[in-house]
Formats: C-alpha cells, structure tokens, sequence
C-alpha cells in the first residue's frame, strides 16, 4: 500500500481506566449529547407562544438560528482546547456556559433577550456535543470507540428528531420556559458524572491557543452562516449584500490559511489533511451530508401538500427514519468494534443512502403512497446511522493523540457546514425550477411562498392550478433527490480509497508518499 506512518507522530495510546470510569463517562455524554441536541430544535413549537408573550414575530425564527449559528461555530474551538487544555477542564467550561445561558434564556423578558441568550446557549451546546466525542476517544481504545460512538450518535439523532414533539408536549402542558429549567438538573447530573470518570486523563498538548486563528476562523464562519441562513429571504441571491459577505468570507478565508500555515501553534494543523485517512473521511463526510440535506430539507413540505398528510402523520414518517439512523449507527458501532471492520460498514451505508435515494426520486415521480416511501426513508436512515459513526473513529485514528479533539472537531463542523450549504443551494435551485415552471403556466405566485407557505393557501388555489403547481413541486423534488442520489454514487468512490481496517484500528497515522 502505498503510504506510510509519519515518523514525528506517536499512535494514540488511550488512558489506562477501567470500564466503570468508561461507562460513567458515556453515561454522562449521553445525557450531553440529548440536551446539545434537543436544544438545537425543541424550540419550534414554542415559538409561537414566546411571539405573543414578548408581543413580536418578526425575528422571533432567530431564538433557532442564533443557537446553531453559534453551536456551528463554537465546535472547531473546542475541539483545539480540549487538545490543549484537557478534556476535562473544557467540558466543565462548556456546561458553565450551557446551563447559566439556559437560565437566562427562562428568565427572557423580550424578543432580542431570548435571542441573545440562546446565542450564548449554542456556544455551550457546541462544547457538550462534541465534548462528549473526544471524551469517549480519550479512554476507549482504537477499536473500542466505534461502539460508544455508535451510542452517542443514536442518542443525538432520536433527540434531534424528538424535539419539536417534546418542545411542543412541555410548552402545551406548563411553559415554554420549562424548556430551559429542565436542562439545569440534566446537565448537572451530566456534568457529576463526566468529570467523575475524566479525572485521570491528561493534557495532550503543551501549547498556546492560536488566538489570532479562532478570530479569523470565527468571523468568516459566522459570516457565512448568517448568509446560509439569510439568503433567499432577507438577503437576495444577487444582491450587494450577498456578493459583499461572500467577499468578505473569501478574504477571511485567505488570511486564515496563510495564519495557519505559517504560525507555530496553529488552531488547525493542515497537516492532517495529507493523511489520506482523514482527508477521505472528511471529504466523504462533506459531500454525503451536503447531497442528504439538500436533498431532504424539502421532503415534509411535500409530505403535506401533495400527499395532504397532518403535521402528525408527517413527524411519524420521520420519526421513522430518526429511529432507523439509531439502529444503524448503535449497531455498525457495536459491530465495528467486534469485529475490528469498519470499511464494510461505511461502503454499505452510502449504498444504503444512494439506493434510498434514488428510490425516493422515483417513488416521488411516479406518485407512489406513504408506505413505499417509508420503507425508503427506513433505508436511508439505517444508512446514514451506519455511516456516521465509524467515520468519526476513522478519523479519531487517523491522527496521533495530540490532535483528537482537532480532528473529532473538523469533520462534526464540516458535517454541519455542509449541512447548512446543502439546503440553502437546494432552496435556491428549488425556487429557480419553480419559477420557470410557474412562468410557463402563467401563475404569478412567488416560489419561495410556496415552500413556506401555510398548506391551506396552495389548497385554496383553483382545481387546475392547485395540479399544476403540485406537479411542479414534486417533479423538482425528484430531480433534486435522484442528484443527490449519484452524488451519494460518487462518495462511495471516494471510500474506496480509505486505509485498510487493520491500519485504522491500530491508531496509525497514515499519508500518502512525498
């Protein structure tokens, strides 16, 4: 094969703890992992009731986008302290953070408090998710961590999916600011039982924070999110404002590189991405959850409007894909790690998700039910929960002990990312077809409406055009799956060049030859 070990790096040797300390760290992370991820969504259905209470509407949506802005954010740095400083240490930072914005964001009093508050919340509910990751990889060996990883994103996939419906249960049957009081008993017992188990692990670094590189890094990643999460709404596709912020990202991203290349400590050693390890892993991670999410973001829309599916029917549809990813991912963790195979496990995943798919596009183009497109999204969640895991233990072990958190870091804050960009470029192709489409039918209906209109202004429209423009949804929507679909095709090219499982379950770190 042709690689080699970097001579300058040692393979990671876990901490030698016993499995008691092993199962009260993953027990803590757990309970992090659920309130880091209820809290990037558990929020929608009380929106509604903070909007009357605070007598404002108009930027009420950001309480949802402040927290993921600053969670995406947030997660780069992280992963670089806890290298530096300790788990430990930083984890009890990042709860510090989490819990007293939780209480201020239960005691907002106006729209811009609650606003600023859940901003603060996201820079602790960066830390808990991805804190929890590189705690399980300080004390599991190599081969062990697959199967606590598995746990820990089955956790966060089933919170994630269930926060509308908890947020909604909390906020009908008490307040919506019981949200944010539940989270203090949680996430002390969370926080007693990580730094219980987390004593004995040590600094992996003796280095500085690269400072100037977490304000190059912060400013051009908040900066671009903002625009994801702005355009087509309050920011034009072609306006100043838009061509000034991608300006702005690009120079930001320039002097960042440059700062990264040449400084001494830097906050991201691009080194790591001549490993071919990590590289591929971060890579493959980009383009599956880029294709995923532009794929997916619009599928409820059309699960209620041209299916004519309740809100209830179209949670239960995605709560079955939600419960499919847990299976998936606890078990090819567990397997994984029994066998020592991890290559199998991410090759069958992206098939999975390539197949579901592509099902999906034709099950859309050809009008069929809910059941078969269920059993498609069953399969495509079996897939993406296969898939997610045993990429982050290959690039746990890809890389030497100095650089766990860095990495665990860098491929969670390109999954998001991704993510983001994904759905926003699927919003804007989405709204473009339907212009064209609606032009052609003489309708003059705005498109970018219809994706975020109520259900009953499309069932008001008249008999011929209500056909017409459901037709023209579901035509763009299994175009823009059946894409996705064979970008998932391409990924699974790109896995074909990962290590061997016997290389990545020995902690090697590997690069290609100068």
């Amino acid at each position: 094969m042709d690689n080699h070990t970097f001579s300058h790096i040692k393979p990671y040797r876990p901490v030698d703890v016993g499995f008691n300390s092993l199962g009260i760290v993953c027990s803590g992370a757990v309970i992090a992992t659920v309130l880091g991820a209820l809290d990037m969504n558990i929020v929608n259905s009380a929106l509604l009731q903070m909007a009357m209470e605070f007598d404002a509407s108009q930027y009420i949506g950001w309480a949802i986008t402040a927290y993921m802005i600053a969670m995406t954010t947030a997660t780069p740095l992280y992963g670089k302290l806890s290298d530096i400083y300790g788990c430990r240490r930083v984890f009890a930072a990042s709860f510090a953070i989490f819990l007293a914005a939780s209480l201020f964001c239960s005691l907002a009093m106006s729209e811009t408090q609650i606003i600023l508050a859940r901003a603060l919340q996201g820079l602790g509910g960066g830390g808990l998710l991805i804190l929890s990751q590189i705690a399980i990889a300080d004390l599991a060996s190599p081969r062990e961590r697959g199967k606590y990883q598995g746990i820990l994103v089955g956790a966060f996939m089933l919170s994630s999916a269930a926060g509308p419906t908890i947020g909604a249960f909390v906020t009908a049957h008490l307040s919506w600011q019981w949200i944010f009081y539940a989270n203090l008993p949680l996430g002390t017992l969370s926080l007693a039982l990580i730094l219980t188990g987390l004593r004995s692990v040590p600094r992996r670094l003796s280095q500085r924070f690269d400072i100037a590189g977490a304000l190059l890094f912060s400013a051009g990643s908040t900066a671009l999110l903002l625009l994801l999460a702005n355009i087509g709404s309050f920011i034009a596709w072609t306006s100043p404002m838009t061509v000034a912020i991608v300006g702005f990202v690009a120079v930001i991203g320039m002097l960042f590189l440059l700062q990264q290349s040449y400084t001494a400590q830097p906050m991201l050693d691009l080194n790591l991405f001549r490993r071919r390890a990590f590289s591929v892993a971060v890579a493959v991670t980009g383009v599956t959850t880029f294709s995923m999410l532009g794929a997916l973001v619009f599928l409820p829309r059309y699960f209620e409007i041209v299916l004519v599916q309740d809100p209830r029917q179209t949670e239960i549809m995605l709560m079955q894909q939600a419960a499919a990813m847990a299976i998936g991912a606890i078990a090819s963790g567990y397997l994984s790690s029994r066998f020592a195979l991890f290559k199998p496990f991410v090759l069958l995943g992206v098939f999975l998700e390539a197949v579901a798919l592509i099902s999906l596009s034709v099950f859309i183009a050809i009008g069929a039910n809910g059941v078969a497109l269920s059993l498609a999204l069953i399969c495509l969640g079996l897939g993406m929960g296969m898939f997610a895991p045993c990429m982050t233990v290959v690039v746990q072990n890809s890389v030497g002990d100095a650089n766990i958190g860095t990495s665990t870091a860098a491929i969670s804050y390109v999954r998001s990312l991704a993510g983001s960009l994904g759905a926003t470029l699927a919003g804007g192709m989405m709204v473009a077809w339907l212009t064209q489409d609606f032009a052609t039918i003489g309708l003059a209906m705005n498109p970018h409406a219809m994706i975020v209109a109520n259900v009953e202004q499309i069932r008001e429209l008249p008999p011929t055009i209500q056909a017409a423009v459901l037709e023209a949804y579901r035509i763009a929507l299994a175009v823009g799956l059946s894409v996705a679909g064979f970008l998932m095709v391409a990924a699974s090219m790109l896995l074909l060049m990962l290590p061997d499982d016997r290389q990545v379950f020995s902690g090697e770190a590997l690069a290609p030859r100068n």
